[in-house]
C-alpha cells in the first residue's frame, strides 16, 4: 500500500521537472511566470539589435517571479527583469565550463 503514494509522488516529480518552452528546459518554479512572460522575455532579448539572437537556439530558461535568465547557443546567458510590469533586457553573461549532468 505504501508503494502507490510513493509511485504517484515520483510520477508527479518527473512530470513537473520536464517543463519546456520551445524545446528549452525551464529551471526553477515554472508557475512563477506564465508562458506569455517567457515569450515577452525572449522577445525583449531578440529586440536588442546588438545581441543578434534571431537565429540562436534557446537551451535553458531559469525563472523566478521577477527575473528570467535565457541560456542560448554558444554560452550566452541573457538576464531579463520585470521592471514596472514589462520584461526588459538587463545584461548578457558568457558562460564558460558549463557541464550537462
Amino acid at each position: 500500500m505504501r508503494r502507490i503514494p510513493l509511485l504517484g509522488l515520483l510520477t508527479w516529480i518527473s512530470l513537473t521537472s520536464c517543463a519546456t518552452y520551445h524545446d528549452a528546459i525551464i529551471n526553477g518554479n515554472p508557475k512563477d511566470v506564465t508562458r506569455a512572460d517567457i515569450a515577452a522575455a525572449v522577445e525583449a532579448v531578440r529586440a536588442e539589435p546588438q545581441l543578434k539572437r534571431a537565429n540562436n537556439k534557446l537551451h535553458e530558461i531559469d525563472v523566478s517571479p521577477n527575473e528570467i535568465d535565457l541560456l542560448w547557443d554558444f554560452g550566452e546567458k541573457d538576464v531579463v527583469k520585470r521592471i514596472h510590469g514589462t520584461w526588459q533586457y538587463v545584461i548578457t553573461y558568457i558562460v564558460v565550463g558549463r557541464q550537462k549532468v
